[in-house]
């Protein structure tokens, strides 16, 4: 995807295919890629950063999925500081947070600013939490109407989408 002078993919990332949906997507709002007749851009974009990656960069990445022309709707970022001269010797810390593209109250169009939500961690630098230390109960939220808006929620299917952060927490753990 094409964001700005520079490329920017998310890691994992989660589109719909409208024409699966109960109606067939007749009265969609989601951009299409005319060949295919699939979303051209995620709706949940993943950004997951280990390594030489700031905080702050990640936090920049997001604002980037947000811009005009772009689909997104959610984001889940998560960051680990692994090695960092800023943890203590042998501790590798991480941030996870997430943000909602804001729609107008009014006319429920979707507007190229965002909030972040509920549950994220601050973003003060100098706080992070050790990722070696469970966070039981620690999940996102994303409401599955919004995520369609304007479409319904199909039949049989959950009100939110939840997202286990501690899930998360111990595969990245295990991995380091």
């Amino acid at each position: 995807m094409q964001l700005g002078n520079s490329v920017k993919c998310p890691d994992p990332s989660i589109a719909v295919d409208p024409a699966r949906l109960p109606n067939g997507g007749v009265g969609h709002t989601f951009q299409l890629d005319p060949n295919s007749g699939l979303m051209n851009i995620p709706i949940i974009c993943f950004d997951v950063a280990i390594g030489n990656e700031s905080l702050v960069t990640l936090l920049n990445d997001a604002e980037r999925y947000f811009q005009p022309g772009m689909a997104t709707r959610y984001w889940i970022g998560i960051k680990v500081f692994h090695n960092s001269r800023n943890n203590p010797p042998g501790v590798d810390t991480w941030w996870a947070g997430h943000a909602l593209r804001d729609q107008d109250p009014n006319t429920g169009a979707w507007l190229n600013t965002y909030t972040f939500q509920a549950g994220s961690m601050t973003r003060n630098l100098n706080i992070n939490a050790d990722i070696n230390v469970a966070v039981p109960g620690l999940q996102f939220s994303v409401s599955l109407a919004t995520l369609l808006h304007p479409l319904p929620i199909p039949p049989g299917y959950a009100t939110h989408l939840v997202f286990d952060l501690e899930e998360f927490r111990r595969r990245i753990a295990r991995g380091l």
